[in-house]
């Protein structure tokens, strides 16, 4: 069977009638009828434009999510980086700290980081870093949470010249595993955001954890309270 396509008086070129040449009898001829039938529908703009929405569809809610899931991450990058400020500040604020203060700075991330879910993707430590006689920085206490977890890891030469002998600085780690339900629903990895971030103490010289100085022997230089 030939296929021709005429044209209608007044008609536009985009608006073509697809006609068949060749016609059956009995069951053949209606098999024929349908097919010339489907034929005229394809040839009509309304059909064209649902085969080509069927095609124009998914890569449209492809775009819809990839731009929601880019939106996503970037807010729970400026709003990890928001807490970070705002857990070592609380820190630096303080005279004297207790292990249950850290906690309660940790906890307070999900409402910091409000519409983003957190979970148990936050982990923050909080170190006194003093300086000697010779100003070399030294470890003077450090807290985690969760408790569980191991403290995430320093290098003290980054707080080299941060301070004179005597003094101490406030540093505070953070770590936060992000997912979403759309990266989780489509099987993508997880994002891992990480911050270091120093304070000097507002109101006194050190600060002290569960009423210690330092939790690192007697070799340490005296560090006067105030």
């Amino acid at each position: 069977m030939k296929l021709h396509t005429i044209w209608r008086a007044g008609a536009m070129p985009s608006d073509p009638i697809c006609v068949a040449d060749e016609a059956g009898t009995g069951a053949s001829a209606t098999r024929e009828g349908r097919r010339k039938e489907a034929l005229r529908n394809f040839c009509k703009p309304h059909g064209i434009a649902a085969v080509e929405f069927a095609f124009i569809a998914p890569l449209l809610v492809v775009m819809m999510l990839v731009l929601v899931e880019l939106t996503l991450r970037y807010q729970g990058v400026e709003k990890f980086h928001r807490y970070s400020s705002q857990a070592g500040d609380l820190a630096s604020r303080s005279v004297a700290l207790t292990s249950s203060d850290i906690h309660a700075i940790h906890a307070s991330a999900g409402k910091m980081m409000h519409q983003v879910s957190v979970g148990d993707g936050m982990t923050l430590t909080v170190t006194s870093i003093g300086f000697d006689s010779t100003g070399t920085p030294k470890i003077l206490w450090q807290r985690t949470e969760p408790e569980s977890e191991a403290h995430l890891p320093i290098n003290l030469a980054d707080a080299v010249a941060l301070g004179y002998p005597g003094d101490t600085v406030i540093r505070t780690d953070t770590r936060f595993i992000f997912s979403s339900a759309i990266s989780t629903a489509f099987g993508l990895e997880d994002i891992e955001l990480k911050r270091k971030m120093y304070f000097r103490p507002r109101s006194s010289r050190v600060i002290t954890m569960d009423g210690e100085v330092s939790e690192n022997g007697e070799d340490w230089d005296a560090i006067p309270d105030s």
